[in-house]
């Protein structure tokens, strides 16, 4: 088996990489015209660490990338962990092209032995454009450079592979300009060596695909979750949830019910819908008007599962004005104890943001806190290890740490992001946090992070729009060292790890 294939060194690919200040600023713009499609690729953080094999890496970082400078063009980057020097080297193969644009999401099957890339093909706020979906095969020397592609609907915002990984379920969200809406559901089969052959189907579930979720330890049953936040300035339809089977007659249909459970408002909009971990809950957080002109506010919806016709769900029982839910959502705790469900806000208008905490349980509406407010812009991405609540903060200069009443001190102002570690062993009540500083890179991180993920040597990784790539060790405890920066050839937008 051959070794992961390292490069004999680091370089600028091109100017774009060179000149990061202009990067910055290109990356920046972006996020601002495309809000609807950024939030849309937010999804739940965390992987897994391999083993050396054959003298190949310790582990794989795959960095799905963009090109702002090219039509938001797609990469995948890969950073070996190199067994000889303890640091991350880009492979030689350099940046892979996802040969689409506008990658919003990256899969890897369970056996590791295929990538999907889920590129939604519109740029500059369009939603009219086909999508598509790249397939790699993934073997010792890492990606193959030319991927299978597979058309997908218009505007596609979500897929997922069954546990089995024998289907991949694409939601296509459609048009998102009207409430006759061109969205639909597709399913495919996947072959061993990344062939997808699309089912037929009963027809679309819903006007606005949003989510797919497949059922826990269902190889063959995954909800449907329709939502069009995209439209609550006017009148979208209510958001709705689906159960949708995959035949096992071998027919190669799939089929949903004609009516959705449950119905909601009509000036209302799910911005994610998620499994909690111990596959106990359902959740989607979202944002809810009185009418067409009114101000937003936020709830919680959670459903015991498995879902049914019939479902148990439940609410918070009152809204929160300063809830405007970004999407990215964090999990603590366990079914006996209680699960905690942590929530990043975003206020587009008046650019405040803060994180709000949920408990949720069988019996009774979710208890929603939003008293750890942050007082600078931008949405929060938020992610748990152990007992440890982490907290990635855009660019705008933050004036101080979180404490348990909400109030900030001691962080200084730059021109950064920050990577803020909390302690949650009283779950609703966040504190001692580990607030990063201008003297030290503990938690410093460039600018505008967009995620946070980890593995299983105790790193966290944070990518961030400016072109960088964070890594710090302390991931368990919160005690955060700088391992090392990675500079990315075009805009990181994800890192996924193997």
């Amino acid at each position: 088996m051959k070794p992961f294939p390292f490069p004999t060194a680091f370089s600028c690919f091109s100017a774009h990489q060179c000149h990061r200040g202009e990067h910055s600023r290109r990356s920046r713009n972006r996020a601002l015209i495309l809000p609807f499609v950024f939030l849309l690729a937010l999804a739940g953080c965390g992987g897994g660490g391999g083993g050396s094999v054959g003298g190949g890496p310790l582990e794989i970082a795959y960095v799905l990338s963009e090109d702002p400078n090219n039509s938001n063009h797609g990469y995948v980057v890969e950073y070996g962990l190199n067994p000889a020097t303890n640091q991350f080297q880009m492979s030689a193969s350099g940046p892979i092209s996802t040969q689409g644009v506008t990658p919003i999401q990256f899969l890897l099957n369970p056996d590791k032995t295929l990538a999907f890339v889920l590129n939604n093909g519109n740029t500059n706020g369009n939603t009219s454009a086909n999508g598509s979906i790249a397939v790699y095969q993934v073997g010792a020397n890492g990606l193959s450079t030319t991927p299978h592609v597979f058309q997908t609907g218009q505007n596609p915002v979500n897929m997922a592979l069954d546990p089995g990984g024998n289907y991949l379920v694409v939601a296509n969200h459609g048009n998102g300009q009207s409430t006759s809406g061109t969205g639909s559901v597709e399913v495919f089969t996947v072959s061993s060596n990344g062939q997808l052959n699309a089912l037929s189907t009963s027809g679309s579930p819903c006007t606005y695909p949003f989510r797919v979720v497949f059922a826990p330890n269902s190889n063959d049953v995954f909800y449907v979750a329709c939502s069009s936040p995209e439209l609550l300035g006017g009148t979208p339809p209510p958001p709705s949830l689906y159960i949708c089977t995959i035949s096992s007659a071998g027919n190669g249909t799939f089929s949903c019910p004609s009516t959705p459970i449950p119905t909601f408002n009509l000036y209302s909009a799910f911005i994610n819908f998620v499994i909690d971990p111990s596959n106990t809950y359902a959740v989607a957080p979202g944002t809810t008007v009185t009418s067409s002109t009114a101000t937003p506010s936020g709830f919680l919806l959670v459903c015991s599962l498995p879902l049914t016709t019939t479902p148990s769900c439940q609410t918070n029982s009152s809204s929160f004005s300063s809830w405007i839910p970004s999407g990215n959502v964090a999990f603590e705790g366990t079914p006996s104890n209680g699960i905690t469900t942590y929530i990043g806000n975003y206020n587009p208008s008046s650019f405040s943001s803060n994180f709000a905490a949920c408990t949720t349980s069988s019996s009774s509406s979710p208890t929603c806190t939003t008293t750890n407010s942050t007082s600078q812009d931008g949405p929060l991405y938020l992610a748990t290890q152990e007992n440890v609540l982490y907290i990635a903060d855009t660019v705008t200069p933050i004036t101080g740490s979180y404490s348990t009443s909400g109030t900030t001190m001691n962080a200084q102002n730059t021109s950064s992001g920050y990577l803020y570690a909390c302690s949650i062993s009283i779950p609703t009540t966040p504190s001692n946090c580990n607030d990063p500083s201008s003297t030290s890179n503990k938690g410093n991180t460039g600018e505008w992070p967009v995620g946070i993920t980890f593995d299983t040597r105790d790193m966290v990784f944070v990518p961030t729009l400016y072109g960088e790539i964070n890594i710090f060790t302390g991931a368990s405890t919160g005690g955060l060292v700088s391992f090392q920066t990675l500079t990315d050839t075009y805009t990181p937008l994800s890192v996924t790890i193997q």
